[in-house]
């Protein structure tokens, strides 16, 4: 692999002396997590969103499948509440939302996705999905139970 990942381990072990393996594996992480944000915009953008954000917020719609709290809707998607009030005006705005009153909550609002909304939360989750399958293509079924248990270390740590 022609990443440089190992030759900046090695640097940073000769200059620290110390054991920096882990700078490999950090490294390339970042990497390949920065590539794979990159093609999420990507996939996002190809069908008619400004960003990943906003697919998260369509998507964790159209997951709920059911009329959804702005604030409900903050934890479902990850995002920040900031980010995720930003993302419902833009997604209202070109009708991919609709806002409603809560019938619970005079004060409060309910979203929903619309008919085309949907159409695009599912057109994007497919191209995720294709894009994840030629990710995994070729890799054992164990081996990719094991990596996978590995994340979740790694992102409990």
């Amino acid at each position: 692999m022609d990443d440089r990942a190992d030759e900046i381990a090695a640097a940073w072990a000769a200059l620290l002396d110390v054991d920096a393996s882990p700078v490999a594996v950090v490294d390339r992480a970042m990497w390949l997590g920065a590539r794979l944000m990159r093609e999420a915009d990507a996939r996002a953008r190809a069908h008619g969103l400004t960003s990943w954000g906003e697919f998260e917020v369509l998507g964790a719609l159209r997951r709920t499948d059911a009329p959804t709290s702005p604030g409900a809707l903050r934890s479902l998607s990850g995002a920040s509440g900031a980010a995720v009030s930003k993302h419902i005006r833009a997604l209202e705005k070109r009708a991919l939302l609709v806002r409603s009153p809560d019938p619970a909550d005079g004060r409060g609002a309910l979203l929903t996705l619309t008919t085309e909304g949907t159409r695009v939360a599912e057109a994007v989750m497919r191209a995720n999905l294709e894009r994840g399958r030629a990710l995994v293509a070729g890799i054992d079924v164990d081996a990719a139970a094991q990596a996978l248990r590995r994340l979740e270390h790694a992102l409990d740590a």
